[in-house]
């Protein structure tokens, strides 16, 4: 970059290929398929051509507070969607709501130390907080099929409890779920409420990339996990390209 960008040396010139001038050669829709599925650090690469800089480390690299915080209070008239992650200590939960195309955090709700990593001492928090199986909907972890702390697996419980589930056989892959969450952030679909949610913000700014697997770096016991279960809930709601398979769907009233 500095020796043909930055500062280009004498007699040198850069030639960038973008792909769409070759489009006559590709598939119907593919360079449209990339420019709506990509964020546009990744689409000025792939597409334009151009030097991006990938060298950066943040997981999600297209959130910005200063642009996707916004202080949106519930609709008690909506449904609440409920992104969970399953894991020991913290268990992470956040809530959303959808407006037009856009997610909009306005609360979460997070259980630490003692027996909080109980599946049903979550749930009595959610319902608790006025988030319960009548206006809400619950996207667990895919492990929650399986995983279960005392009894029945935790997808399980939570439709005793009446909830609705919606969760997927197996979680999207982290290179998956990093350009779907960064496309729909760059794209300004996702927005965070400031104040309510502590947890999901600082996973946004501190959560980093493993450079050689490309999946999160999760040293840190105290983050990725409210993240997490935004990836999951994403990857339901606004899927990567148009694939929607493996989704399970059960409500028990």
């Amino acid at each position: 970059y500095e020796i043909f960008v930055e500062k280009p040396i004498q007699n040198s010139r850069v030639l960038y290929g973008d792909t769409r001038d070759n489009a006559h050669n590709l598939e119907p829709g593919y360079i449209d398929n990339i420019l709506a599925n990509y964020p546009s650090a990744l689409a000025d690469a792939y597409i334009r051509g151009l030097w991006v800089n990938m060298a950066g480390n943040r997981f999600y690299f297209s959130y910005d507070p200063k642009k996707h915080d916004k202080v949106n209070e519930p609709d008690n008239n909506a449904t609440f969607h409920v992104s969970m992650d399953l894991n020991v200590d913290p268990f992470c939960t956040a809530i959303w709501q959808q407006r037009g195309n856009r997610l909009v955090n306005v609360d979460e709700v997070v259980l630490e130390g003692g027996e909080g990593y109980r599946t049903e001492n979550m749930l009595s928090a959610l319902i608790a907080r006025g988030y319960g199986p009548a206006n809400s909907i619950i996207y667990p972890d895919p492990a929650s099929k399986a995983r279960n702390t005392r009894g029945a697996p935790d997808a399980e419980v939570m439709r005793r409890y009446g909830y609705e589930v919606r969760v997927k056989n197996v979680a999207p892959r982290f290179r998956e779920r990093q350009i779907n969450v960064n496309n729909r952030l760059d794209k300004m679909q996702i927005e965070i409420h400031p104040t309510k949610s502590p947890k999901l913000k600082k996973d946004l700014l501190a959560v980093e990339t493993d450079p050689i697997t490309g999946e999160k770096i999760k040293k840190n016991p105290k983050l990725t996990h409210s993240s997490d279960g935004m990836d999951y809930m994403v990857d339901i709601l606004m899927p990567f390209t148009s694939h929607k398979s493996g989704i399970s769907t059960q409500s028990i009233r």
